[in-house]
């Protein structure tokens, strides 16, 4: 959902500025915003470069308007809509995103994230279970000492 705001924010500035290619561009920069922390770079390379072949005072434009949506995403959307909801440390998000792409390329840095997201929950059911389970024991142990 993040991402598609990104997108349609870029889209509509991208046009408003008469950026080349906006929708595309916009569309771009929507797609690669849901790869964590490098999404957003590795959309803007592409936008900024054919800005700058075509128009070379539109790519700083273009650049400018990446920077600032960037920040709104970060510092307001991306804590609203995403919170605290996923629950895993910037570590194991910048390392599955890393891992991920070196082993899949993009789609592996797309799914990097979610995969640790579910190999955390289900260490974390896990240890909930033994746990439940040691302690069933501990109660009946101590039933039948009764």
């Amino acid at each position: 959902m993040d991402s598609t705001i990104v997108g349609v924010i870029c889209v509509i500035a991208f046009t408003i500025a008469k950026v080349p290619y906006a929708p595309l561009m916009g569309t771009l920069i929507g797609f690669f915003n849901i790869i964590p922390y490098f999404g957003p770079i590795i959309g803007s390379v592409p936008v900024i470069l054919v800005s700058f072949f075509i128009d070379p005072p539109k790519a700083l434009t273009a650049l400018i308007i990446i920077i600032i949506i960037q920040q709104i995403d970060g510092n307001f959307l991306d804590p609203k809509i995403v919170g605290e909801n996923v629950g895993v440390s910037l570590f194991w998000i910048i390392t599955s995103v890393t891992v991920g792409g070196n082993l899949f390329g993009i789609p592996g840095m797309i799914l990097g994230v979610p995969v640790v997201v579910l190999i955390k929950t289900i260490i974390e059911e896990s240890i909930e279970m033994r746990l439940l389970e040691k302690g069933k024991e501990n109660i009946e142990k101590q039933n039948l000492r009764k």
